[in-house]
Protein backbone atom coordinates (compact mmCIF):
# COMPACT_ATOMS: atom_id res chain seq x y z
CA UNK A 1 0.00 0.00 0.00
CA UNK A 2 1.40 3.54 -0.77
CA UNK A 3 1.02 5.96 2.00
CA UNK A 4 -0.05 9.47 0.52
CA UNK A 5 -0.45 12.48 3.28
CA UNK A 6 -3.18 11.89 5.09
CA UNK A 7 -3.43 8.19 5.14
CA UNK A 8 -3.34 6.81 8.50
CA UNK A 9 -1.66 2.75 8.19
CA UNK A 10 -4.02 -0.01 9.74
CA UNK A 11 -2.09 -0.30 13.03
CA UNK A 12 -2.19 3.18 14.31
CA UNK A 13 -4.44 5.21 15.81
CA UNK A 14 -6.26 8.74 14.92
CA UNK A 15 -3.70 10.45 16.85
CA UNK A 16 -0.86 8.28 15.14
CA UNK A 17 0.35 5.41 18.13
CA UNK A 18 1.07 2.51 16.99
CA UNK A 19 -2.07 -0.13 18.12
CA UNK A 20 -1.31 -3.79 18.62
CA UNK A 21 -3.22 -6.32 16.29
CA UNK A 22 -5.20 -7.36 19.77
CA UNK A 23 -5.49 -3.92 20.33
CA UNK A 24 -7.36 -3.33 17.14
CA UNK A 25 -9.08 -6.36 17.96
CA UNK A 26 -10.67 -5.28 21.17
CA UNK A 27 -11.83 -2.05 19.52
CA UNK A 28 -13.74 -3.61 16.45
CA UNK A 29 -15.35 -5.64 18.47
CA UNK A 30 -16.44 -3.02 21.08
CA UNK A 31 -17.92 -1.22 17.98
CA UNK A 32 -19.60 -4.56 16.84
CA UNK A 33 -21.29 -4.93 20.09
CA UNK A 34 -22.05 -1.24 20.67
CA UNK A 35 -23.65 -0.91 17.17
CA UNK A 36 -25.59 -4.65 16.81
CA UNK A 37 -28.77 -3.25 17.37
CA UNK A 38 -28.55 -0.19 15.74
CA UNK A 39 -27.50 -2.69 12.64
CA UNK A 40 -30.28 -4.85 13.04
CA UNK A 41 -32.58 -2.15 12.82
CA UNK A 42 -31.29 -0.93 9.81
CA UNK A 43 -31.25 -3.93 7.83
CA UNK A 44 -35.35 -4.23 8.68
CA UNK A 45 -36.11 -1.58 7.73
CA UNK A 46 -34.05 -1.97 4.15
CA UNK A 47 -35.79 -5.53 3.82
CA UNK A 48 -39.17 -3.85 4.44
CA UNK A 49 -38.49 -1.01 1.81
CA UNK A 50 -37.33 -3.75 -0.94
CA UNK A 51 -40.39 -6.23 -0.35
CA UNK A 52 -42.64 -3.04 0.14
CA UNK A 53 -41.16 -1.86 -3.33
CA UNK A 54 -41.44 -5.38 -5.07
CA UNK A 55 -44.71 -6.34 -3.49
CA UNK A 56 -46.10 -3.31 -4.85
CA UNK A 57 -44.62 -3.48 -8.02
CA UNK A 58 -46.73 -6.61 -8.61
CA UNK A 59 -50.38 -5.82 -6.86
CA UNK A 60 -50.41 -2.00 -7.27
CA UNK A 61 -53.38 -2.38 -4.35
CA UNK A 62 -51.41 -4.38 -2.13
CA UNK A 63 -53.91 -7.04 -2.14
CA UNK A 64 -54.09 -11.03 -2.90
CA UNK A 65 -54.59 -11.32 -6.31
CA UNK A 66 -57.27 -14.75 -5.88
CA UNK A 67 -59.13 -13.44 -2.66
CA UNK A 68 -58.59 -9.67 -2.60
CA UNK A 69 -56.88 -10.21 1.13
CA UNK A 70 -54.99 -6.75 1.42
CA UNK A 71 -53.68 -7.24 5.47
CA UNK A 72 -50.09 -6.71 4.46
CA UNK A 73 -48.04 -9.43 6.80
CA UNK A 74 -50.71 -11.87 4.94
CA UNK A 75 -49.02 -10.99 1.78
CA UNK A 76 -46.45 -13.49 -0.22
CA UNK A 77 -44.50 -13.77 -3.72
CA UNK A 78 -45.92 -16.64 -5.66
CA UNK A 79 -44.29 -18.08 -9.04
CA UNK A 80 -46.86 -18.47 -11.19
CA UNK A 81 -45.93 -21.36 -13.19
CA UNK A 82 -43.57 -23.11 -10.44
CA UNK A 83 -40.15 -22.49 -9.65
CA UNK A 84 -37.52 -22.65 -12.02
CA UNK A 85 -33.58 -23.53 -11.93
CA UNK A 86 -32.55 -19.68 -12.32
CA UNK A 87 -35.61 -18.25 -9.47
CA UNK A 88 -35.44 -21.07 -7.60
CA UNK A 89 -35.26 -18.61 -3.87
CA UNK A 90 -37.91 -18.26 -1.40
CA UNK A 91 -38.54 -15.67 1.26
CA UNK A 92 -36.18 -12.38 1.42
CA UNK A 93 -33.72 -14.48 -1.22
CA UNK A 94 -36.47 -14.67 -3.88
CA UNK A 95 -37.41 -10.94 -3.08
CA UNK A 96 -33.86 -9.67 -3.56
CA UNK A 97 -33.25 -11.76 -6.69
CA UNK A 98 -36.46 -10.41 -8.37
CA UNK A 99 -35.23 -6.25 -7.25
CA UNK A 100 -32.13 -7.11 -9.00
CA UNK A 101 -33.47 -8.72 -12.16
CA UNK A 102 -35.90 -5.80 -12.56
CA UNK A 103 -39.09 -7.39 -11.92
CA UNK A 104 -39.44 -9.82 -14.19
CA UNK A 105 -42.51 -11.57 -15.43
CA UNK A 106 -44.07 -14.84 -14.09
CA UNK A 107 -44.39 -13.35 -10.22
CA UNK A 108 -47.87 -12.86 -8.57
CA UNK A 109 -49.09 -11.60 -5.02
CA UNK A 110 -51.15 -13.57 -3.12
CA UNK A 111 -51.91 -14.50 0.42
CA UNK A 112 -50.51 -17.41 2.05
CA UNK A 113 -53.95 -19.42 2.47
CA UNK A 114 -53.90 -19.14 -1.58
CA UNK A 115 -49.93 -19.73 -2.30
CA UNK A 116 -50.28 -22.90 0.05
CA UNK A 117 -53.49 -23.99 -1.37
CA UNK A 118 -52.19 -23.53 -4.72
CA UNK A 119 -49.50 -25.62 -4.32
CA UNK A 120 -51.58 -28.67 -2.89
CA UNK A 121 -50.46 -31.41 -4.83
CA UNK A 122 -54.12 -32.34 -5.82
CA UNK A 123 -54.91 -28.60 -6.99
CA UNK A 124 -53.23 -28.62 -9.90
CA UNK A 125 -51.62 -25.03 -9.24
CA UNK A 126 -55.54 -23.65 -9.28
CA UNK A 127 -56.31 -22.17 -5.95
CA UNK A 128 -59.16 -23.28 -3.58
CA UNK A 129 -61.14 -20.16 -3.94
CA UNK A 130 -60.74 -20.27 -7.92
CA UNK A 131 -62.29 -24.02 -8.03
CA UNK A 132 -65.41 -22.76 -5.96
CA UNK A 133 -65.91 -19.57 -7.79
CA UNK A 134 -65.72 -22.09 -10.85
CA UNK A 135 -68.22 -24.75 -9.26
CA UNK A 136 -65.07 -26.97 -9.59
CA UNK A 137 -64.70 -27.57 -6.06
CA UNK A 138 -64.35 -31.21 -4.56
CA UNK A 139 -64.10 -31.97 -1.10
CA UNK A 140 -61.64 -34.25 0.39
CA UNK A 141 -60.98 -35.31 3.63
Amino acid sequence: MVFRKGNIPWNKGIHGQIQSIEDRRRVQQKWYHNTKNERKNHKKQYIERVKLEVYSNYSPTLSCKCCGESEYEFLTIDHMNGRTKEDDHGGWNLVNWIKRNNFPNGFQILCFNCNSGKEKHNMNGICPHELKQNNDWEWEL
